[in-house]
């Protein structure tokens, strides 16, 4: 705290005598054969005081004559100065009391002879106690003088530094009341029976006025024997004194200049005194204990969240209370009130309202942070003016008012993807915000909104805007969308597609390959697999109303296709930086899911690795669904299918019984309610309900496991997942006992476009060139061309049964190899098994529950 160099001030005090009187006298006999008595009244006069008709002039007087017993004798209220009556000889006592303005009465109570302080006076109030003699010859006085019973104080303030500006200055401790007729009476130590005057304004160096207060005897500290000493820390507790602040740049200065009797150990403000200060004012010296110097910087953090000429709502803002003090224990306090806005939504510091309780600077000498919120609904062009005024306060009275004003608007934050660009019209501002991929548009309304227009980039359509970054909730599939804010704060994403590439050119079918990464896809999602009319089935037309991802290889979450969408009949999806498997749903209204489709995303050219065998069937090189030709992986198998399914399994590491010392499959992330189950007919009451093909179309993630009962049950058993067989459900057109060598591709095939399951015949004439155990066998496909199978085995329900001893794929035929004849039994299937321990190749008839892998053939 910087104290000043020198604060000189001069006390003198002498008594000058007033005199005046009006023209008007009054008679008024007290008895019968009297003396007449005539008394001129006068002020007495104020020491050290200029004259001025105002504080000499007698306006009224109330008079009273009491005898020497004390008993009243006469009441005059008069506006004359001269008193006249008549008055037996004798001893009386006299009380005065001058402009007061009213008739105290013939005997006026305690607190009627009381009079209180006044901010300005017209007329001074005065009074007199004094004693008469009465005798024949005449009355002892013939003037009695009347004391003013107020102080005058005069101030002179002249500023010797010229960094130093004056800002006021102010009477403090100003005794509300006092008793007329006992000016030496001891005050009050009741804090309520002091109050201040107003601050006067000062500006520049130089300052003079004059100031009343009533009587304020508060005695002497003899132990003051400088007059820096004559401070706050050492005078009484109700002590008089100026308080003059002024300011140094941007600290605040408070100088204290006490009145009394002398310059250091008087505190005695007594009545018809006239003080007069002299103050120079020479710096801000921290030694003289009558200086307290401290600086207060206010702000808020609002212009941080600034667009143009309007601030917008980011949370809690902070305003800012920064004080460098000198004394650490001079408090500081504060008040907020609003000024403009709607007062039920203002939040300051743990208050809501239009005008706060008294705050606390809780740190005299650091930073002091209060939350600040204005947050209506929504800001219109009536509630969005936003202002507030503080007022702080140290121990002497106001220090500072400072006044924020903020004009509010409603922000809308409107991110494009990647392909398109944002433009805005109608707004109050708008601008972007950010850079790259956190580029994003910014635009600010009232409740009237503007007008958003997303526009593609070549080689991409717009798809929509939508409310969250997921892109869940589309909001309009519009270019131009007209915004109306709900709340003061919204974001806005506007998405935008690559121009999907479509997968079903070559045809319709359950399973695509996407062979790009990073590459948006489509395809025709109103067609069951290849949508074709064969033995015992018929396509319906889908119509469903949205697409899901159901599942795909790894652990994280659309790393392989992301941007799944259904519009127009197509499902549309964007594959991402990883290969893998995958499956896409097709939900109904109900978000059932009525069918679904397999995307294969490697980079396989399907067409020009097909390898011929001795059939003349051109045959994959590898099994449907498989990520890669090193048969050291489990990623080399391909997927798992139960007979005349077109949905996959997956071949996950969690699955498998038998582990041999090979990597481990990552795990498979599911979308909720898909995980992959194990559905045992026989926990369900009525079994054949789960055993339908349109359950199975429901559940594509489930393995349906064969219905086996006990004699005593009603059900009978079927070795099938499907309790009303169908051997058709791949194409091959065997019906009855009669046994057809021709395949048709049918709506359940889990092949490719072009592709499809392979006949028994398919097979034929292939051998067993050599095996590695437990990874995979090559054949003999066509003369000397070989091709390698993974010894994955197969899967039922939830083991893998062989894995690492036999490569087994399914056929699209619905009987079996037995010796040198066809046989067909109507519930199994044929399965070529390769045995890579016996090196040898058989058809083999199995269940159709189990789940073997599919090597496709060309159409």
């Amino acid at each position: 705290m910087k104290r000043i160099q020198q604060l000189l001030f001069f006390l003198t005090a002498t008594l000058v005598a007033l005199t005046g009187c009006r023209e008007s006298p009054t008679e008024e006999a007290v008895a019968p054969r009297g003396v007449a008595v005539e008394i001129a009244v006068r002020p007495d006069g104020m020491q050290e005081q200029t004259r001025s008709t105002d504080e000499e002039a007698i306006d009224d007087l109330n008079f009273y004559l009491y005898d020497d017993q004390g008993s009243l004798l006469l009441h005059r209220y008069q506006q004359a100065t001269t008193l006249r009556f008549e008055a037996e000889p004798g001893h009386y006592r006299m009380r005065l009391a001058a402009n007061l303005g009213r008739d105290l009465g013939a005997n006026p109570s305690e607190e009627e002879l009381r009079i209180s302080g006044a901010e300005s006076y017209e007329r001074l109030p005065m009074s007199a106690e004094e004693e008469l003699d009465v005798t024949a010859a005449g009355a002892s006085c013939s003037t009695i003088e009347v004391r003013r019973c107020v102080a005058k104080v005069s101030y002179e303030i002249d500023v010797r530094d010229p960094n130093i500006e004056l800002r006021s200055v102010q009477l403090i401790s100003r005794p509300r009341t006092a008793a007329l007729f006992a000016p030496e009476a001891a005050p009050s130590s009741d804090p309520a029976d002091y109050t201040d005057s107003p601050e006067t304004t000062l500006t520049g160096t130089a300052a003079s006025g004059a100031c009343y207060l009533l009587p304020n005897l508060q005695g002497t500290v003899p132990s003051i024997t400088d007059q820096r000493q004559k401070s706050p820390e050492h005078a009484p507790e109700h002590a008089s004194y100026l308080l003059i602040r002024a300011a140094n740049g941007s600290r605040n200065l408070l100088y204290t200049v006490y009145l009394g009797g002398n310059n250091t150990s008087d505190f005695n403000v007594r009545a018809n005194v006239h003080y007069t200060f002299r103050i120079s004012i020479l710096g801000d010296d921290e030694i003289d204990t009558r200086v307290y110097s401290y600086s207060i910087q206010v702000w808020d953090d609002f212009d941080d969240y600034r667009f143009g000429d309007y601030c917008i709502y980011e949370g809690t803002t902070l305003l800012h209370v920064d004080v460098e003090n000198n004394d650490e224990e001079l408090p500081l306090n504060g008040t907020f009130a609003v000024v403009s806005g709607e007062s039920s939504k203002v939040f300051f510091d743990d208050f809501h309202g239009e005008s706060g309780p008294d705050f606390k600077v809780y740190d005299p000498n650091g930073d002091n942070l209060f939350g600040v919120q204005y947050s209506p609904t929504v800001y219109t062009s009536s509630n969005s003016r936003f202002a507030y005024r503080i007022t702080l306060r140290d121990p002497y009275g106001v220090c500072g008012t400072y006044d924020f004003e903020h004009q509010m608007a409603n922000v809308v934050y409107a991110k494009p993807s990647t392909g398109g660009t944002i433009s805005v019209s109608g707004a109050l501002w708008n601008g972007e915000t950010g850079s790259g991929s956190s580029l994003r548009s910014v635009a600010l309304c009232y409740e009237q909104g503007c007008s958003l227009t997303a526009r593609a980039g070549a080689g991409y359509l717009f798809e929509g805007w939508y409310s969250d970054s997921g892109y869940t909730q589309r909001l309009s599939t519009s270019a131009t969308y007209a915004f109306r804010p709900q709340k003061t704060r919204t974001e806005l994403y506007a998405r935008f597609k690559a121009e999907a590439i479509p997968l079903d050119e070559g045809g319709t079918a359950n399973c695509y390959i996407a062979r790009r990464l990073n590459t948006t896809y489509s395809f025709d999602a109103t067609v069951q697999g290849n949508g074709k009319t064969t033995t015992n089935i018929r396509p319906q037309r889908l119509n469903g109303t949205s697409a899901i991802l159901i599942w795909e290889t790894g652990t994280e979450r659309n790393a392989i296709i992301s941007d799944v969408s259904f519009a127009d009949g197509r499902i549309t999806f964007t594959t991402g930086s990883k290969r893998g498997n995958t499956v896409i749903g097709l939900l109904d209204s109900r978000g059932d899911c009525i069918w679904s489709w397999h995307i294969w995303s490697v980079d396989y050219d399907i067409e020009s690795s097909g390898q011929t065998y001795a059939s003349g069937a051109v045959f994959m090189d590898r099994n449907l669904g498989a990520e890669t030709t090193d048969y050291t992986q489990p990623a080399s198998r391909g997927l798992f299918y139960q007979w005349g399914r077109k949905d996959p399994m997956i071949y996950s590491s969690l699955l498998r019984e038998a582990v041999w010392n090979e990597p481990c499959r990552a795990d498979v992330t599911y979308a909720p309610g898909y995980e992959y189950e194990l559905c045992d007919p026989r926990e369900y009451g009525v079994p054949y309900d789960v055993m339908t093909i349109e359950w199975s179309i429901r559940h594509p993630t489930w393995y349906m496991y064969d219905a086996t009962f006990e004699d005593w049950e009603p059900w009978e058993s079927v070795s099938d997942w499907l309790y009303d067989s169908n051997s058709n459900l791949w194409g091959n057109r065997t019906t009855g006992s009669e046994i057809i060598m021709i395949t048709d591709k049918t709506i359940y095939d889990p092949c490719p476009p072009g592709w499809r399951v392979p006949d028994l015949e398919d097979f034929k004439d292939i051998s067993v060139a050599s095996a590695s155990v437990p990874y995979y066998a090559t054949i003999c496909c066509n003369g000397s061309q070989t091709a390698k199978y993974p010894l994955g085995g197969f899967l039922n329900g939830s083991r893998y049964e062989n894995n690492g001893e036999n490569a087994c794929v399914y056929t699209a035929s619905p009987y079996t190899w037995n010796g040198s004849k066809l046989n067909h039994f109507g519930v199994d299937c044929s399965s070529i098994n390769i045995s890579g321990a016996y090196q040898n190749i058989y058809a083999t008839s199995y269940f159709r529950y189990g789940a073997h892998p599919v090597r496709c053939v060309r159409e």
